[in-house]
């Protein structure tokens, strides 16, 4: 899927556009243009605040954390449930937010990461569908149902 692909994560030719236009090559063309939309609007702008706003607990290169959003949502995307149609960009719109924060995420300490959710709820141009959360809790604390809820139910 990934041309190029090695285990260091060191990529030479691709940069992240293309490495998410190929990826979504693979998916179907409602996968596509939902996710396409989400990436376009956001994705750049949440990685250049994570590399000059945040300090992270390791080294991590910005092609892995694409590489591996897009892995995440492969998985999660495969949970896919043909039934559903009416709500499937807000389906996709959540795997996406969960997908992302995780793939940035993992390396951040938590301080950080409340910082991340800040920058995402506060800013004019990235409209995610966060989960509203709880006292003393952060959307890393929720993950996504198979039918696109928001659901606290794994970390509680």
């Amino acid at each position: 899927m990934f041309a190029g692909d090695v285990h260091e994560c060191v990529y030479t030719v691709y940069n992240c556009v293309s490495m998410t236009q190929g990826w979504l090559k693979h998916r179907p063309n409602d996968e596509q243009r939902s996710l396409k939309s989400l990436f376009d609007g956001s994705f750049s702008s949440l990685l250049r605040f994570v590399e000059q706003h945040l300090s992270s607990k390791d080294d991590y290169s910005e092609l892995c954390t694409i590489r591996q959003t897009c892995t995440l949502l492969d998985g999660l995307l495969s949970l896919r449930d043909d039934r559903q149609t009416t709500a499937e960009y807000n389906r996709y719109e959540r795997l996406y937010v969960f997908a992302f924060l995780w793939s940035f995420g993992v390396l951040l300490p938590v301080d950080a990461r409340a910082k991340l959710e800040e920058f995402i709820r506060n800013h004019d141009k990235i409209l995610l569908d966060l989960p509203p959360v709880a006292a003393n809790a952060t959307v890393f604390d929720y993950m996504v149902k198979n039918k696109g809820e928001h659901s606290s139910a794994l970390f509680a």
